[in-house]
């Protein structure tokens, strides 16, 4: 396997494109993200509590300015994110309030892809966000 290919099967295991998901992301969005990538940022947050959604985001973020400082996430060309909520307590439509204020803040002409996915066990939510094209600060 080429270091491409390793890269790409690397991040299928990450997202976990797997057919059983509610809202099913696949390869083929995530070949649109990288293609004509200048740079990249893969992330993520977990949240718990009454604003488990919110708080996940705001993890992620948190973690993407530690990663990449100098870099803007919310400056990305293109985002790809999955939501993983548990079996025993799936996300619900007022969550879904969080995932609007999210993309509110996003580049106007920002190209999105997302999914939602079922964990097995947990009771919180775990968001994973790779994004591309980020300007620098």
């Amino acid at each position: 396997m080429n270091p491409a290919e390793e890269i790409i099967r690397e991040v299928e295991l990450w997202f976990g494109f797997f057919d059983g998901d509610p809202i099913r992301l696949d390869i083929d969005e995530f070949h649109h993200l990288i293609s004509g990538t200048r740079n990249v940022i893969f992330v993520e947050g977990y949240g718990d509590g009454i604003n488990r959604v919110g708080n996940a985001f705001d993890t992620a973020l948190v973690e993407a300015m530690r990663i990449a400082p100098n870099f803007d996430i919310m400056s990305a060309e293109r985002f790809l994110f999955q939501i993983c909520d548990s079996v025993g307590n799936p996300m619900k439509m007022d969550e879904m309030i969080s995932v609007q204020t999210f993309l509110n803040q996003l580049d106007f002409n920002a190209d999105v892809a997302w999914g939602l996915s079922h964990r097995e066990s947990g009771e919180g939510v775990l968001i994973k966000i790779a994004a591309t094209n980020l300007s620098r600060k």
